[in-house]
């Protein structure tokens, strides 16, 4: 018997729609060693847009419209920081007809102290041109997803059951959201996924904080501002819990100042 091919979609636009779809939400895989916050790595991203566009039939090609470098400091050793300003353009073909394509430019920036200024800022560039052409969405939580990472089909019931028997007995009871009664003080992915605040170790509080702080800096993530606020609160009520002081007061409307990068970091460090 043979097997039954999954029909590809006709035509770019649409190859494009349903690689969008496939890929859906590109949660933070990473965190930068020196501030603490979480990002895309350029690995996870490529990977994930790469096996979606490859199953709908899309090929890419690069093309460097302008490179520019310049002096950016000095290290604290002295040795000269080079930056660079990579606009690249992404060219997206249909496989079953070549004929049929379309442009995305994407402008990145990087710097570095030795010879991979021009490669850190190619590489943001890319990553920027595929998410602004395929609509991709990235922050610290899948609006979409589940808060503890891999599907659990047990009854809820069932599910609140497990962690109250899993949880030790001096723990404080779980802080809720706003809206729909979720738990806000559970790291909802990486090393310490499904970790309450109240047992992680204070350096991954402090990683979550930095991907929390990240997002509520991105406007373009406002719809789930209000449940990253409510996060933050419950984090930063931990963390002076721990410290002995008194609770900071609740987040305010106003959004943060996005976090500061630059200088002489590695490749993966650029956030995307």
């Amino acid at each position: 018997m043979s097997e039954q091919k999954t029909e590809r979609p006709k035509g770019i636009a649409a190859k494009l729609a349903a690689a969008s779809a496939k890929i859906g939400f590109v949660e933070f895989d990473a965190t930068n060693a020196r501030q603490g916050w979480g990002f895309a790595s350029a690995g996870g991203v490529l990977s994930a847009v790469n096996r979606a566009l490859s199953e709908v039939g899309v090929a890419v090609s690069s093309e460097v419209l302008r490179c520019d470098q310049r002096k950016a400091g000095t290290t604290a050793n002295g040795a000269p920081i080079t930056g660079c300003t990579v606009h690249l353009r992404l060219t997206l073909y249909d496989a079953d007809d070549a004929s049929q394509c379309i442009t995305t430019d994407g402008v990145g920036s990087g710097s570095d102290s030795g010879d991979k200024a021009v490669m850190k800022a190619s590489t943001a560039a890319y990553k920027y041109a595929l998410a602004h052409c395929l609509v991709l969405g990235w922050g610290a939580v899948d609006p979409e997803g589940d808060e503890h990472g891999a599907p659990d089909d047990r009854p809820r019931d069932q599910q609140r059951a497990a962690q109250r028997q899993s949880a030790p007995s001096a723990q404080r009871a779980p802080q809720r959201s706003g809206g729909g009664g979720r738990e806000v003080d559970v790291i909802p992915f990486g090393r310490d996924k499904g970790t309450r605040f109240g047992d992680a170790e204070r350096s991954s509080l402090l990683w979550f904080k930095g991907c929390l702080e990240n997002d509520l800096a991105d406007a373009s993530k406002e719809r789930w501002h209000g449940r990253a606020r409510a996060q933050l609160d419950a984090l930063r009520a931990e963390l002076a819990r721990r410290d002995g002081g008194a609770a900071p007061s609740a987040t305010s409307d106003g959004e943060p100042d996005p976090p500061e990068w630059g200088g002489d970091y590695t490749e993966d460090e650029i956030p995307f």
